[in-house]
């Protein structure tokens, strides 16, 4: 195995580890910030949950970043190693300061900045649609997590259903873990779709990397933008917890069935909204959304500099 080959698989599991630390705090964060669980017990949760949809339903969009966003043939493998090394490097960064943002976007992003250099041959008809249902993801979570509040409240007047009342926290850390299985599910294609398209790995090897070091991602590095979600954004309550984490799963996981990749902080971010409406504007924090709108905004922009900035830099010392 030649060294550009170590370093495009160490590419991808940097993006997998990028996601972990970034996206568990998407997962559990409203759990912890509910006082439904502690950040220890939270993280770990994540951590298997993410490697079991990684590795049992990630094939989906693993397919898809790794054929159907540029042509194979296109991009050298100082390239790739270059789009991964950069997204990754981004998103850890964004990471150590709490913020939440999309890998989905700095991948794309950084595969558009080096194919665009390169001239290589992008299927901007399929970078376009995931780049737009990505951005309508906090949309559609929000409405769902909406409804789901609204159906809970108009069950609870409802005697026969005072029993959710007794079981809610349960539902809390169920609702969390089936997010934290949809994000592996869907976000190994992230990491692990460009080393794929190598044929460097299989499809079970790669979403068993994957899934690894997403899980060691969430462990490591995971508390930060934990913090975030489960604190300063919205004072949580234990249903708010559930609807926003329920409304983001559900997002998510219908999405991984389409085989598109998106962004569980897209969702969680949409879904938090989405209930807070129920409860009334005043609840939110729009100055740490307007934050965390601008990272979003600029992830693609950013890792499509340090992808090219990374192109440059190996090609004068590799060739």
């Amino acid at each position: 195995m030649d060294f550009i080959t170590i370093l495009l698989i160490f590419g991808g599991m940097l993006v997998g580890f990028s996601i972990g630390a970034n996206d568990a705090g998407n997962c559990m964060g409203t759990s912890v910030g509910a006082g439904v669980i502690d950040y220890k017990k939270a993280l770990y949760i994540v951590a298997i949950l993410a490697f079991i949809g990684a590795f049992l339903q990630g094939g989906n969009t693993i397919s898809t970043m790794g054929k159907g966003l540029v042509d194979p043939n296109s991009l050298s493998d100082i390239a790739v190693a270059s789009v991964l090394l950069g997204a990754g490097l981004l998103v850890i960064l964004f990471s150590l300061f709490g913020m939440p943002v999309s890998a989905t976007m700095a991948v794309l992003g950084a595969v558009a900045g080096v194919s665009v250099l390169l001239h290589a041959h992008v299927f901007w008809g399929n970078v376009s649609k995931i780049f737009f249902l990505g951005f309508m993801t906090p949309i559609i979570a929000a409405i769902i997590s909406f409804i789901i509040y609204k159906f809970y409240l108009a069950l609870k007047i409802n005697e026969r259903f005072l029993w959710m009342e007794k079981v809610l926290g349960l539902l809390v850390i169920v609702s969390g873990g089936f997010l934290a299985y949809s994000l592996g599910a869907n976000n190994v294609g992230n990491s692990m779709g460009l080393i794929m398209q190598k044929g460097i790995f299989g499809p079970a090897v790669v979403g068993i990397i994957g899934g690894l070091t997403i899980s060691i991602g969430a462990v490591v590095l995971g508390k930060n933008v934990m913090t975030t979600i489960g604190r300063d954004i919205i004072q949580l309550s234990v249903i708010t917890s559930f609807t926003s984490q329920l409304g983001a799963a559900i997002t998510m996981y219908g999405l991984t069935l389409l085989a598109i990749p998106t962004s569980s902080t897209f969702a969680i971010i949409g879904a938090i909204f989405g209930s807070g409406l129920v409860k009334g504007m005043y609840t939110i924090e729009l100055k740490v959304i307007k934050e965390i709108l601008v990272g979003w905004i600029t992830s693609p922009l950013l890792g499509a500099i340090f992808a090219v900035v990374l192109f440059k830099i190996l090609t004068f010392i590799l060739t």
